[in-house]
């Protein structure tokens, strides 16, 4: 079962650096091949891959963890 505080954890555990964001995208990637439809192991997936690339460094604001994105959703203008 999915588990926001986990990832929450998990996410300040990165970002204090005593777990290497290289490690944490590989158990994301072999969680999401058991539970492939996991929508908080998917946004935390987001946020290491947003911190890999520099993207988003702002506070997390909990996006990462609750399953939320500023860009999550689409909008009827983007679906036209």
């Amino acid at each position: 079962p999915d588990c926001a505080l986990a990832w929450r954890v998990r996410e300040a555990l990165v970002r204090a650096g005593a777990v290497d964001l290289d490690a944490e995208l590989r158990l994301s990637a072999l969680l999401l091949r058991t539970n492939h439809k996991s929508g908080e192991t998917w946004a935390f997936r987001r946020w290491l891959l947003s911190q890999a690339f520099g993207v988003g460094d702002g506070p997390s604001s909990g996006a990462a963890c609750e399953g939320r994105s500023s860009g999550a959703g689409a909008s009827p203008e983007r679906l036209a």
